[in-house]
């Protein structure tokens, strides 16, 4: 009984004998994954993205924006089936406010795929460790007691 369980489980966890490229064929074109989801302002995302190799390929266009206004865009030219599948970006020193990070794949014969994240970061009147540098280097140096 136990050896028809283990027996199952490595026939699903290896794609029940299905073929590597089969696999690939059925995975989704564009995955994005965002870390943090919760962080404190000014504080760094790390956006992670994955495209499936596809000759229509063209452009990934990474976006975040609040409510309130803030945000950016950041353009990743592709060169279809050739171009890299994995891509990070990081988005540095996010001010306070709730973020959707959006990331949209445009395609030669016009179609698009759309992903989405939101993201909330939290302000903060704690002492984050480049103000506590920055102070440090703003003290007088003194001699030590003996």
């Amino acid at each position: 009984m136990v050896r028809q369980f283990i027996g199952v489980l490595a026939a699903v966890a290896l794609g029940a004998g299905l073929p590597a490229s089969a696999a690939a064929h059925s995975a989704d074109p564009l995955s994005l994954q965002v870390s943090p989801l919760i962080l404190f302002a000014e504080g760094d995302v790390s956006v992670r993205l994955r495209v499936e190799p596809d000759a229509r390929s063209r452009a990934m266009t990474v976006e975040w924006w609040s409510p309130e206004g803030g945000g950016g865009l950041h353009l990743i030219n592709l060169e279809g089936d050739r171009a890299a599948i994995r891509h990070t970006f990081v988005i540095k020193h996010l001010a306070a406010g709730d973020y959707t990070v959006a990331v949209a794949l445009q395609r030669s014969d016009g179609t698009r795929v759309v992903r989405s994240v939101p993201l909330t970061v939290i302000a903060c009147s704690c002492v984050t460790p480049r103000d506590a540098a920055a102070a440090r280097r703003k003290l007088p140096r003194t001699k030590a007691l003996r």
